[in-house]
């Protein structure tokens, strides 16, 4: 983080307490009670680095008697680090407390991750007057969970992938990730970025008025160990069988392939599905709805359920108007036969 993030995360209120060495090292980050603004461990467990090199303020003079301390870290190589730690005492865990170091200094630091605010989707003129509720990134999500239950890592199908962004994450742990959508438009602009690694879009925001924007795929990820094919889940190639993982995102009416003769799913392998369990009677009659965990335990006779939750996410039509959605993501494990 930076160090403005830093004060950002501070109450107001002037921790300089004194530890008195009551711990030998640092602590969980939950054993601290969070500060009024909901942070734990602002201060004095760990000092923080900061991506802020240490540097000068415009127009400030060192004092003669203090040049050989700071002006010879004025070198672009001096991180600053905040906040104390469990060793520090009086003024030093102080919220004034503030040094610079090399980075190899590593006694009794750590560090906080943080995130930017999503700028894609919210207007900056919004954000101090509109509180918007807490939301993930649906496409994340589901690749986390992958993560967090499969166990074999050589082939995974991403069904209803759109425009590919579960793909890609999926690229950071399998061999091989196909992703598969009935949109032409989606799988057209999924291969864009698989081949030049960025696609610039326009952004509704109201009217006739857009923002141009550019959506890439992180340099890490390997592009190509993944392929999008245009395909409707119904009606899949019997080429495609035996994936360690498969994910289907909000298509449940796309079930029934799982498993049974050319099955998606290897045994031992899992499928990670969301739903909000909408249906509409134009595309699917209504005694074929589905609407709880047990009716989709019913079709998915060959597998165990592992883990279900709530994933609240939100889809942006423009800057005024969006839709909040809370799927229901459940993981499912295909049984290992006794034979």
């Amino acid at each position: 983080m930076t160090e403005t993030e830093h004060h950002a995360l501070r109450d107001g209120k002037d921790y300089s307490w004194n530890n008195d060495l009551r711990y030998g090292s640092e602590i969980d980050v939950s054993r601290s009670p969070a500060n009024e603004k909901g942070f734990h461990d602002v201060f004095s467990n760990v000092w923080q680095w900061c991506e802020d090199h240490f540097h000068p303020l415009q127009g400030s003079v060192p004092h003669p008697y203090y040049d050989d301390f700071s002006v010879s870290c004025y070198d672009g190589q001096h991180q600053m680090i905040l906040g104390g730690s469990f060793v520090s005492t009086g003024n030093e865990s102080s919220i004034w407390a503030r040094f610079h170091f090399r980075p190899h200094f590593m006694q009794h630091v750590g560090f906080r991750l943080v995130r930017s605010e999503d700028n894609e989707r919210f207007d900056d003129s919004f954000k101090t007057q509109v509180v918007f509720p807490q939301v993930v990134e649906l496409p994340i999500a589901c690749a986390e969970l992958v993560r967090r239950f499969s166990t074999g890592k050589d082939r995974a199908l991403d069904l209803g992938c759109a425009v590919g962004r579960t793909t890609f994450e999926l690229a950071y742990d399998f061999k091989e990730i196909i992703g598969i959508d009935y949109s032409h438009q989606f799988i057209d602009a999924a291969r864009h970025l698989q081949l030049h690694g960025t696609l610039k879009y326009n952004r509704k925001d109201q009217g006739m008025q857009v923002t141009s924007l550019v959506a890439s795929v992180h340099p890490s990820i390997d592009r190509n160990r993944v392929r999008f094919e245009v395909g409707d889940a119904c009606v899949l190639s019997l080429t495609l069988s035996d994936f360690d993982a498969v994910v289907l995102a909000n298509v449940l009416c796309r079930l029934k392939r799982m498993q049974g003769v050319n099955d998606l799913v290897k045994p031992g392998g899992i499928l990670v599905m969301t739903t909000p369990f909408s249906w509409l009677p134009e595309y699917t009659p209504p005694e074929n709805w589905l609407n709880s965990v047990e009716d989709i335990a019913a079709i998915l006779t060959d597998f165990e359920l592992v883990h279900q939750q709530n994933l609240p996410f939100l889809l942006r039509e423009h800057r005024r108007k969006f839709e909040y959605i809370i799927p229901l993501a459940t993981v499912w494990k295909c049984r290992v036969s006794a034979n």
